[in-house]
């Protein structure tokens, strides 16, 4: 008898209506603290942990009970019946919550609708989406009040560059990727890429200058680091004019720190650009790109590894001061231009001088622009015109000298020889793997 009785037991139903009310529960959960953190007092009137978990084992079993009625119009109305008491028990609320409550959001009923849906779900069978969905629809209530800061902080214009940039990326984009236009001169600089080249310039432009714009205040690394993603060089300059202008105390530590922060954004930036370049196109043997990664890898390490010898006094500013724009266009155009030089004077050095001609332009272009080297080099990879184990060790040669190149921006703005110095040994260090990864290619090859 007892055995009879426990195997007419349908567990694959009851774990279902588990699943269905912990998935609603959930979201029921972030809008009862949501609740209580405002400090409401009567709470009890709102839907919370049970109201929400009950919703959806109403949806779970709109659909699991459908299995045992074997006449196709009696589930019909059995579904049917389910969903107009869901569709009751939301406008009853909706209503209550407008004109008893005199509360005017929508936020709580549409995620009740959902926490039924996401019954239905389970009910399905799709188990693992309910939860997945479960999780984002409460982390998307949860980071309201975030989001609520960060739009209070962003300014129209800046708004403004952000749809700038979704133009270019999304209505323009497609169109630019599929055209394979090239020079009518060389055939070697691709439109295409000139694209891809200013938009991520303008970017990662945008993304920096957010990121210290939500900042507000903090350290002055903050600005160097993020400032360094764009063009080192130029945030080198900048950075140290601010120091000195701003009379920081400890100024040296924190001016050596900025310098190794921005290469280290630099090389960071580098190494991302090669990465995607490698997942998308896929070109030539993946051992060499590994061989390639593990040398900005050790520069990464040995340049995080001289931070730490450098003071961690962090000096406090308001951010404000460093910006300056959300989008760079003049710089964006700049590096365009600089591109093309690099790329033209590559491809006729590669024309008449070969792989050290290559190797020569990677080490001297790193001096202006290592981003339009690195381009520039991909470029040329893609189209087969170089061997790839010279063109990464002509990048990684590139990034060497972007590296050491800011001894040039210090003696211009006349530094201290005490802090050229103590950057010298630091400087050097991270640019050593660097230089023996791209002998080690050349000699592989």
């Amino acid at each position: 008898m007892e055995e009879t009785l426990l195997g007419s037991i349908e567990w694959s139903l009851l774990l279902k209506l588990i699943i269905a009310f912990a998935t609603g529960a959930l979201i029921g959960t972030e809008r009862e603290k949501a609740r209580l953190e405002k400090k409401e007092e009567d709470t009890a009137v709102f839907p919370g942990v049970r109201s929400f978990g009950l919703m959806s084992i109403l949806g779970a079993l709109s659909i699991c009970l459908v299995k045992f009625f074997p006449n196709e119009g009696l589930s019909l109305v059995v579904v049917g019946s389910m969903f107009i008491v869901s569709i009751l028990i939301l406008a009853s609320f909706t209503l209550y919550r407008i004109y008893h409550a005199k509360e005017h959001g929508i936020t709580t009923p549409i995620a009740l609708a959902l926490a039924y849906l996401l019954g239905v779900l389970v009910g399905i069978g799709l188990l693992l989406e309910a939860i997945a969905i479960s999780i984002f629809v409460t982390f998307v209530l949860a980071i309201k009040l975030s989001v609520e800061r960060a739009l209070r902080g962003i300014t129209y214009k800046e708004l403004l560059s952000a749809l700038q940039i979704g133009i270019m990326v999304f209505l323009l984009g497609p169109f630019v990727f599929t055209q394979e236009l090239t020079d009518p001169v060389f055939h070697v600089i691709s439109f295409r890429t000139l694209y891809i080249f200013f938009v991520v310039i303008l970017c990662i432009s945008y993304l920096s200058y957010m990121v210290l714009k939500l900042k507000r205040k903090g350290g002055l690394e903050i600005v160097s680091f993020f400032g360094g993603l764009v063009n080192s060089e130029a945030t080198i300059v900048s950075f140290t004019r601010l120091c000195f202008k701003l009379s920081v105390e400890n100024t040296l530590p924190i001016v050596a720190k900025g310098v190794v922060l921005a290469n280290l954004a630099m090389v960071a930036r580098n190494l991302f650009l090669l990465i995607i370049f490698y997942s998308i196109l896929k070109v030539g043997v993946s051992d060499i790109w590994y061989f390639t990664f593990l040398g900005f890898l050790a520069s990464l390490l040995t340049g995080y590894a001289t931070i730490a010898l450098v003071s961690r006094k962090e000096s406090e500013i308001e951010l404000e001061e460093a910006l300056e724009s959300p989008l760079s266009y003049r710089i964006a155009f700049k590096a365009c231009v600089i591109f093309l030089v690099v790329l033209t004077a590559t491809t006729l050095a590669v024309k008449h001088l070969g792989e050290i001609g290559v190797l020569a332009m990677g080490g001297l272009g790193g001096i202006a622009s290592t981003t339009a080297v690195i381009f520039t080099i991909l470029s040329l990879i893609e189209s087969k015109s170089i061997d790839l184990s010279a063109g990464l060790a002509a990048i990684l040669l590139s990034t060497a000298t972007a590296i050491l190149n800011k001894f040039i921006y210090l003696k211009a703005l006349r530094a201290p020889k005490v802090l050229i110095k103590d950057l010298g040994w630091r400087l050097l260090f991270m640019s050593i793997p660097l230089f023996l990864t791209s002998i080690l290619l050349v000699m592989g090859t």
